[in-house]
């Protein structure tokens, strides 16, 4: 890792609340704020300098699971940023002008832990790949390179694609993948939509082995009925289904689904902690780097807060303390 590509990371982890190269410029001897900004524009940051920066902080499982999802940078406010488009946000419910990025997550449930091991930036105008094409990819050199042990592969609903299940299915493993209620499945010699099927007592404890359309009749395809923790008169529940036909378990079925959630809190923590958010830069080049090193921000505070036994948020909070008590014990009085 370069010198200044060490300092940027290490800025973003500890800047509060200013995530500007200006501001960097100001607080760190020797590094001006061209000089940042002529790193981020001509730099090339890639994913795989992520993977080589929490490689050995990954503590496999032969039980793990992969992870994958999306999140959608916010760049409402900044419409001349080469790579924002128009996209769903889910904390705003609606279209924005942004960034997605499509993460990847490896979880080790003995240890309740996760690690980001791989990203794609979804570009279709420069690289012609959707969202599914990424995580295609990085499955692909999950299995390939990284060669990390799992059981079982989590994701959304809008990844749970006919084509990808099956391609998982013939791999070997094993996915967990929620199902949409419009969702086409044959059960009871006829096609039925996955919330439209009646379930006896039975089939909500064990579920209920079902086909999936397009499928095919050799991947086997178990779907569970799970009650959402809030209930709304919306929707009262979500149905997962899962090439694991050995299952029979709902509540087994709902522990595992929920690690999924692991990556939903990647997503948070990044946006509040390492400011992945905040790069007011225009150029492609330098926003792709700028969500690299946030990335790798999060690592550095991860690691740091395991090994303090603190929160990632106790872990920022607890960086203000000198400042609290300089500013309560020695500025003078006349401030009042």
């Amino acid at each position: 890792m370069s010198d200044i590509l060490q300092e940027y990371v290490k800025y973003l982890a500890v800047t509060q609340i200013n995530h500007t190269q200006t501001y960097m410029g100001e607080h760190k001897e020797g590094i001006s704020h061209d000089k940042i900004n002529r790193f981020m524009r001509g730099e090339k940051i890639r994913p795989r300098d992520l993977w080589h920066a929490v490689k050995d902080d990954v503590e496999p499982s032969e039980n793990g699971y992969i992870l994958f999802d999306d999140t959608t940078i916010n760049k409402e406010h900044s419409q001349k940023i080469e790579l924002a488009q128009s996209c769903y946000s889910g904390a705003k419910h609606g279209i924005v002008t942004g960034i997605s990025v499509v993460t990847c997550v490896y979880v080790n449930p003995e240890l309740n832990a996760h690690w980001l091991i791989d990203y794609r930036i979804y570009d279709l105008k420069s690289d012609g790949r959707t969202k599914i094409d990424q995580l295609y990819a990085m499955l692909d050199h999950t299995l390939r390179w990284k060669k990390l042990p799992f059981r079982a592969l989590l994701f959304d609903t809008w990844y749970a694609d006919t084509k990808l299940m099956r391609h998982i299915d013939e791999l070997g493993k094993i996915f967990y993948a929620p199902m949409r209620v419009n969702r086409n499945a044959f059960d009871d010699f006829r096609w039925q939509k996955v919330g439209e099927l009646e379930w006896n007592d039975e089939q909500l404890q064990h579920g209920r082995e079902i086909y999936l359309k397009s499928m095919g009749k050799k991947c086997k395809t178990r779907l569970f009925r799970i009650e959402r923790p809030s209930r709304t008169d919306k929707d009262l529940y979500h149905y997962i289904a899962t090439n694991d036909t050995e299952i029979r378990s709902k509540e087994a079925v709902a522990t595992i689904a929920g690690f999924r959630w692991k990556i939903e809190e990647l997503h948070r923590e990044v946006k509040q902690t390492a400011g992945l958010e905040r790069c007011q830069c225009r150029k492609a080049r330098a926003q792709r780097n700028h969500i690299a090193c946030a990335f790798m921000a999060w690592v550095a505070l991860k690691r740091a807060a395991k090994r303090l036994q603190i929160t990632i948020y106790q872990l920022k909070r607890e960086m203000l303390d000198g400042y609290m008590y300089h500013a309560l014990n020695l500025i003078p009085n006349y401030l009042m």
